[in-house]
Formats: structure tokens, sequence, C-alpha cells
């Protein structure tokens, strides 16, 4: 069902302009309807309902009888508290974002609701080094965003693509897992965490390579499983890395497991004793694996150009893979 952000503001160019700004943050779970006049947001509240209602308003009389779900003032001194809090009106985008996430997800918490209820699971894992795996991660997570919210994920301990930055008070999957591993993570802590980086949110890497160690493969499922229920997407994308034992718990969970080879014969030997052990474990016919010998896999496409001949054909392969195992 479509969530609604609404958002009132007298100051129409302020209106356009932070409309237009935060529908392109793939991180929010809304729709956003902008507002300069109050009669028009009432006349709206009549046809849709509203989750939260974001307004800049010195005489909130004026939206007396409008619904929502929650509201919150968009207050030019930062400091103002009333009808559900505050958020200071001229912070940094950025800012104004993470706190409106953490506010719906406090809202979200205190109601006992979940994110999006379940998203897909597409696991890339390899066994074999050099594969292409975390660049087929990203085009993957590029080419599914293009119509759907996507969450990239990467577990891999060294993987540095879309780190937390020091300094700036922003967290990620280290504090997510330590969240969990308390027993307490839930989408109030969750959305603060996410940002949106090339068109799809992201959950920062770990801080330190050792993170992921402080849950079993058995906890790493029930993590991830934890995570497709609170995570405002339609999917999530994870890049992982070649432990096997590490990740067999969690195969069953994804819709799709796309393991990308080489053909070389080092490669060869890897990949069947991956496959001896999905068959011990019995978990090689539990979801869907999907073998991929990727062009050009050891290219770096996380900051060269996509699709316009600089990914060596990677953009049109991840297309194709896409209507075949997934559409």
């Amino acid at each position: 069902m479509e969530k609604v952000l609404a958002v009132y503001d007298r100051d129409r160019l302020y209106i356009e302009r932070l409309g237009n700004f935060l529908r392109q943050r793939r991180e929010l779970p809304f729709q956003v309807y902008g507002f300069s006049e109050a009669e028009a947001l009432r006349q709206f509240s009549r046809k849709k309902e509203i989750d939260i209602l974001l307004y800049a308003e010195e005489e909130p009389r004026l939206l007396n009888g409008i619904p929502a779900a929650d509201r919150i003032l968009l207050s030019e001194e930062g400091t103002q508290d009333m009808e559900g809090g505050a958020i200071y009106k001229y912070q940094a985008g950025d800012s104004l974002v993470r706190e409106l996430l953490q506010r719906y997800g406090e809202v979200r918490a205190e109601a006992g609701g979940q994110g999006a209820g379940g998203s897909e699971l597409y696991m890339v894992f390899s066994p074999i080094g050099r594969s292409g795996k975390t660049g087929f991660s990203l085009a993957l997570s590029r080419v599914l965003s293009e119509d759907r919210r996507i969450l990239f994920l990467s577990l891999e301990e060294t993987g540095m693509l879309f780190p937390a930055p020091a300094g700036e008070g922003r967290k990620g999957l280290s504090e997510a897992l330590y969240y969990f591993k308390e027993g307490n993570l839930d989408t109030a802590k969750l959305l603060p965490l996410l940002r949106e980086e090339q068109g799809f949110c992201v959950l920062p890497g770990m801080k330190n390579p050792d993170d992921l160690s402080i849950l079993s493969a058995q906890e790493l499922a029930r993590f991830l499983r934890l995570l497709s229920e609170l995570a405002p997407c339609d999917a999530i994308v994870i890049d992982t890395d070649p432990v096997i034992s590490r990740f067999y718990e969690t195969f069953s969970l994804c819709r799709r497991v796309f393991v990308p080879i080489r053909e070389d014969a080092a490669s060869s030997r890897k990949l069947a004793v991956f496959q001896r052990f999905l068959e011990k474990e019995g978990t090689q016919d539990a979801a869907g694996f999907v073998k991929l010998l990727l062009p050009c896999p050891d290219r770096d496409i996380s900051e060269s150009g996509f699709g316009d001949g600089a990914d060596g054909g990677l953009r049109e392969y991840t297309e194709a893979v896409v209507r075949r195992y997934i559409l």
C-alpha cells in the first residue's frame, strides 16, 4: 500500500525544491506530495490517507481537520516541539532525511509495524576469486533500481565500496549487527542507518573486518530474514565473501543465488568443492542457484561508467539475467 508524505509550506519555491529533493531519495518509503495552500492539502487528504504531514506553519490552526497518522513541524528555530516533534527547516538535506527516517521508524515501532513486509533476497556468492562478484552485485542493484526500491548490502569483511564515513556520526552495518545481537534491531534503529548511493539504498559497510564474526551462520540467516522484514525496499542485493561456511544457512532464504564463475582449472576445482558441500548439506535445490560467466570480470565499475561502453557490456548482460531469472 502506498505510504504518503505530505509537505506543506506557504513558500512555494521551498516546497518545490524540498519535494524534488525528497522524491529522489530512494531510502524514503513514501510517495511525496507538496502543497503551498492549506485548502489544496485538505482536498488531497479526503482522497488519500496521509502517513506523515511535514509542515511549516506559524498558525497550525489552518491545518485543523486534516487527518495524518503523524505530524512533524518544520521549525525555523529547530528547538520547538509540538504535535509529534520538530525538524530544523534549514539544515542540510541529508540530515533532514535522517531525522525524518528516524521519526518514521519510531512511529512504526510504537505501532508494532514492520518495513517492507518481506523484501526479496538476491545473493551474489562465489567460492572463486576475481570472478566479478562485486561488480555484478553493483550492476544488479543498478538495473533493478530502475523500477523498484533496492537495498545493496555488502557482507564482505573488507568491502569498502560504501563505507560508513568517519567523523560524521554516520553508522551502518556494524551498528545493525550489534543491535541485532542485543535483540533490539527494529525499524526505528534501522532506517537512520541507510543512505542513498547511485540511485539505490545502501547499508554502509562494516567498520572492522571482524564485526561479522559476532554472528554464527544461523544467526546471520536470522539477521537477513529480519532485515528483509524491516527494510523499506522491494529487494535486497547481497554481496558476499567466498566463505561457504558463513553463508550456507542463508542460501535457502534467497530467491536467487547468483554464482559468478571462471573457466580455468583452479576455478573448476573450487566450484566442485562448493557443489559437493551443497549436496552434503542438502541445500543444492533449496535455492535458485544460477552460474554466471561474466563479461570482463576484472573490470571495476564502482566509479566508472555503466552502460556507456565503459562497463565492457556488463549492463546488457545484467539486464538479460534479470529478464531470464527475476522478472
